[in-house]
């Protein structure tokens, strides 16, 4: 068996597609399987030098073809799977054959439909294993009658002929997403491991100089992760008396140009920034700097959504402040994961709640380690690797 790694939004040597293709390309030639990484046509020379990724799709997971305000999701999905399905079928006889596994590691509806598409117009007919990582809309309800719900039915009428028989695993990254788009695909969709490799164990949990406790915001800032609540709520937090430190990464600031929030509190001494992607063993060594993580992610794109950073949190023993009605709160209130909740979006709730773990850290950090090796072993790209490999035997 061959296994064909499709991802379109694979471009450079950063974020969690070059991520997932880096775990599954090692994971899977480790246990002797020939495996073939496709990415976009405009992959930069630092991945194509890394990995051996084929540029292959013109089209991103992220770019949209239609901005017409009414129907440019309905042309942006015709257009975009009809190019993804030609993408594949250019690859002439090297494309994937029926004892073949296709795995699409970022699955959105046009990748999904592309697929069903080349594979009904080639007569090919591999196992195909999908991963949806958020609904088509994630800010819009998949309610009957709503257009994001016919679109995913629509999806899922295009793919049957060659999804039904067992020949496809269509997963989701979470169990509240699976739940959400089972009913519009109305097709089973399978709660995966998260699909993060965590790499050594995170040693004990870092303070400063003076002892202090650290708190830690981590990853791509965008609005929706909290780029702007970020400076008020470290001065919110030291306002109620807290004694900590703060260590914040900015990733990349796409489209952010006025950092000066920031700048002031890294010249008033009140927190390190640092500004720009890096890799995952730096990540780690951040992490290790850090004694408690914030994520104060927005309720509308992070209910149902897997969080990168608050996965390797928890791999790394380190306990949380989330957003109550998320995927993050349900691991908390699940017993999976070590911190606390808040309410609501207010400024001065979320201090409260920073403050409170704070107060109960030690607490929280005997839970999160004691949490930690059950999650590294059950939530990994190494488990969801052995999970398609299972599948796919």
């Amino acid at each position: 068996m061959r296994i064909f790694v499709f991802d379109p939004g694979l471009t450079g040597r950063y974020g969690h597609h070059d991520h997932m293709a880096e775990g599954l390309w090692r994971d899977l030639k480790a246990a002797g399987f020939e495996v073939a990484l496709f990415g976009n046509r405009k992959a930069d020379p630092g991945l194509l030098a890394a990995l051996p990724v084929t540029p292959l799709f013109r089209q991103s997971h992220y770019q949209v073809t239609s901005a017409d305000p009414y129907d440019g999701m309905v042309l942006d999905l015709g257009a975009g799977s009809r190019m993804f399905a030609e993408d594949i079928a250019s690859l002439g006889a090297g494309a994937p054959g029926g004892d073949d596994l296709v795995i699409v590691p970022t699955t959105g509806l046009r990748e999904a439909v592309g697929l069903g598409m080349w594979m009904m117009s080639s007569n090919r007919r591999p196992r195909a294993a999908i991963l949806f990582h958020r609904a088509h809309s994630p800010t819009l309800d998949l309610l009957p009658g709503s257009l994001a719900a016919a679109m995913h039915r629509q999806a899922s009428r295009a793919i049957a002929p060659v999804a039904q028989g067992g020949r496809w695993l269509v997963g989701a990254t979470t169990a509240r997403l699976a739940r959400m788009i089972e009913a519009p695909l109305g097709m089973p969709v399978e709660h995966l491991p998260v699909p993060i490799w965590y790499g050594a164990a995170a040693g004990p949990a870092g303070r400063r100089a003076d002892g202090a406790p650290v708190v830690a915001f981590l990853g791509d800032m965008r609005p929706e992760k909290g780029y702007h609540v970020v400076p008020p709520l470290i001065r919110a937090i030291r306002a109620k008396g807290a004694t900590a430190g703060f260590l914040v990464h900015l990733g990349v600031a796409r489209n952010i140009t006025d950092l000066s929030a920031y700048h002031a509190l890294q010249q008033e001494g009140l927190a390190q920034v640092y500004l720009g992607w890096v890799p995952d063993d730096q990540m780690r060594v951040m992490l290790e700097r850090a004694s408690l993580v914030a994520l104060p992610y927005a309720r509308l794109q992070y209910g149902n959504t897997l969080s990168g950073i608050f996965a390797l949190s928890v791999a790394s023993a380190r306990p949380c402040v989330v957003p109550s009605g998320t995927w993050m709160a349900d691991q908390v209130a699940e017993g999976a994961a070590a911190g606390l909740s808040y309410p609501d979006d207010a400024i001065d709730g979320m201090a409260d709640t920073a403050c409170r773990a704070l107060a109960q850290l030690e607490d929280l950090r005997e839970r999160a380690e004691s949490l930690a090796p059950r999650w590294r072993a059950e939530q990994s790209g190494s488990a969801l690797v052995a999970r398609l490999i299972a599948w796919a035997s």
